[in-house]
C-alpha cells in the first residue's frame, strides 16, 4: 500500500502500515505520474534492502545530478548500504522516496556477486509502452487496498479520469479527500464526501461530453481516446458500487445497449426527451395532427438532425425512430464499445427489465423528497413552523434546485438517502442551514420570523457556486 503527498517544493513517496491507505494527490498529475513507479518490490528478501537511482556517475546514497553531464534518462535500481532514501533531484525541486522495511517487497534474490540490478522505467515513465507490455517483474503487483484520491474542487472531471486510467482501481476502495481552490484540504470526509465528488463529475460531464437537453447522450471529443472514455466507465461501475451513484441522465437505450448489447426503449420517446423545448412541441404536434403543425418548421427541425426525408403523416413515427437511433445509439458507438467491457459487473446486478423502474424511481420529484425527510416525532412549536417552511420550499422549487437540494443534504443529486431532520438554535448572524451529507442530516435554525426569510436563505445556499465540506 502507497501513500503519496505531492507539495511544491518536497514530493515523498512512503510506504506505510497495512492498516493506511494509499493516498493520491491529484492536484499534480504529471509528477504523480512521473513518480508512481520508483517503488522497486523484493519479495523473497528477509534483510532490510536500500534502493538508490544511478544515473551512471555516481553511486551514493544522495545522488546530486551534475549539471555539467547529460542524464540519459534511464534509472537504474541498486542495492546501498549507507542510505535508506531515494532522492532525485532536479533543479529546486526534491524527491524523497522512504521505504518501510515492514512492508517492503523487492525482487528475488540475486547472486551475491551481482553488483546491482538495472530496470529501465524511461518508456514506462514516458508512456511510450503500454503497462501491459513492461515486464511483471518491473511493476509492484496490483493490491487490493484502500486507495484516498484527493480531487481539487471544480475540476473532478480531469483529475478522476486521470486517476481511473489505472484499471486495478476498481478492485480498490476508493475514498475522497477535496482540496479547495486556496490549496488547502477540506476537513470533511467519508462516504458524503465521495456522493458529492460523484455528483459533480457527472454534473461535469453532462455539459463537457454529452449532447441532450433532458437525456444525455456522449459525443465523440477529439481529446477523449480510449484511455479517457474507460476511464469514465471505471468511473460509473466504482460509483455505482461503492456510492450508489447512477447517471440516470443518460438516454435509457444508450444505457441498455451499453450494459445489455440491445435495445428495449422507444428510440422516439428517448429522442423527443433529447431535442429541446421547441423541437419536441413540433414534432408533438406533427404526431397528434401532422396536417396542423407548420410544415417549414417541421422541416427545419428534422434538417437540424440530418434527415434526409420529406415525412408524411404516415412515415412522421418511423422517421422519428430511426433519427433516435442515429443520435443514441449510432454517433455514439465508439463510446458503447469502450464502455462494454468495463460495465459488465452493473449489468449482472441490475436486470434489463428492471433498470427503466429503476432509473424513474431515481428521478426527483417534490413528492418523493417530502417522503424522504425523517423529522422528530416530538416537535415544539417553533420547529413545526420551520417544518412547514420546509415542505413548503421543496413543493415551489423546480426540478434543478430539488437536486441541489438532495446534493446540500446527502452529497448526491439522486433519490437515494433518508434526510435527518434536526432543529438548532442559533443567532440572527449565525443563522443558516446546515448539513452533514455522510450521515444525511439537515440542521435547520428555528428562529425565522416568516417563510420568505427561510426561502431567501436556503436559495442563497442552493445557488452558491461551491459547497466546502468542513465537518469531520
Amino acid at each position: 500500500m502507497l501513500r503519496l503527498y505531492l507539495c511544491a517544493k518536497k514530493k515523498t513517496i512512503e510506504q506505510p502500515s497495512e492498516q493506511e491507505d494509499e493516498v493520491v494527490d491529484l492536484t499534480d498529475n504529471e509528477q504523480n505520474q512521473a513518480v508512481e513507479y520508483l517503488l522497486v518490490e523484493d519479495r523473497n528478501s528477509e534483510s532490510p534492502k536500500h534502493f538508490e537511482i544511478n544515473d551512471g556517475t555516481s553511486t551514493s546514497g544522495q545522488l546530486e545530478l551534475n549539471d555539467t553531464l547529460p542524464w540519459d534518462g534511464l534509472l537504474t535500481v541498486g542495492e546501498s548500504t549507507d542510505s535508506d532514501i531515494v532522492m532525485f533531484i532536479s533543479g529546486d525541486d526534491r524527491l524523497d522516496v522512504t521505504v518501510d522495511e515492514s512492508n517492503l517487497q523487492t525482487f528475488p534474490e540475486k547472486q551475491d556477486d551481482a553488483p546491482h540490478q538495472a530496470v529501465d522505467h524511461s518508456s514506462v515513465l514516458a508512456g511510450d509502452v503500454p503497462m501491459s507490455d513492461v515486464p511483471a517483474q518491473t511493476l509492484p503487483e496490483p493490491q487490493s487496498c484502500p486507495v484516498t484520491l484527493i480531487v481539487r474542487r471544480g475540476h473532478c472531471l480531469t483529475d478522476l479520469i486521470n486517476a481511473f486510467k489505472d484499471p486495478n482501481i476498481t478492485a480498490s476502495e476508493v475514498n475522497i479527500k477535496m482540496r479547495l481552490p486556496n490549496g488547502e484540504l477540506e476537513q470533511g470526509e467519508g462516504s458524503g464526501v465521495l456522493r458529492d465528488c460523484l455528483t459533480e463529475f457527472w454534473m461535469d460531464f453532462y455539459d463537457s461530453c454529452t449532447l441532450g437537453v433532458e437525456v444525455k447522450v456522449p459525443f465523440i471529443r477529439h481529446d477523449f481516446q480510449f484511455e479517457e472514455w474507460q476511464a469514465v466507465a471505471r468511473i460509473f461501475v466504482v460509483g455505482w458500487k461503492q456510492g450508489g451513484y447512477f447517471p440516470v441522465k443518460l438516454a435509457l437505450p444508450f444505457l441498455e445497449e451499453v450494459l445489455y448489447g440491445s435495445t428495449t426503449s422507444s428510440f422516439k420517446d428517448s429522442l423527443l426527451l433529447y431535442v429541446s423545448q421547441q423541437e419536441r412541441s413540433v414534432l408533438l404536434k406533427a404526431l397528434e395532427d401532422f396536417n396542423s403543425v407548420d410544415t417549414d418548421e417541421l422541416l427545419d427541425v428534422l434538417d437540424a438532425h440530418e434527415c434526409k426525408q420529406v415525412p408524411t403523416k404516415d412515415t412522421l413515427l418511423p422517421v422519428l425512430a430511426q433519427i433516435g437511433h442515429k443520435v443514441i445509439i449510432q454517433a455514439p458507438m465508439y463510446v458503447i464499445e469502450c464502455w462494454r467491457p468495463v460495465v459488465g459487473s452493473v449489468a449482472d446486478l441490475l436486470p434489463p427489465e428492471g433498470l427503466h423502474h429503476f432509473i424513474s424511481q431515481k428521478k426527483t420529484t417534490s413528492k418523493k423528497v417530502k417522503e424522504l425527510l425523517n423529522f422528530p416525532e416530538e416537535m415544539t412549536a417553533a420547529q413545526s413552523t420551520v417544518s412547514r417552511y420546509l415542505k413548503r420550499y421543496i413543493g415551489e422549487i423546480d426540478c434543478n434546485n430539488l437536486q441541489l437540494f438532495l446534493r446540500f443534504c446527502t452529497g448526491s443529486d439522486l433519490l437515494d438517502q433518508a434526510i435527518l431532520i434536526e432543529f438548532i438554535e442559533t443567532t440572527d448572524f449565525l443563522r443558516r442551514p446546515q448539513s452533514h451529507t455522510c450521515g444525511c442530516v439537515l440542521k435547520l435554525p428555528i428562529g425565522y420570523h416568516s417563510y420568505p426569510d427561510f426561502r431567501s436563505e436556503f436559495n442563497n445556499i442552493l445557488t452558491s457556486s461551491m459547497w466546502v465540506m468542513d465537518v469531520v
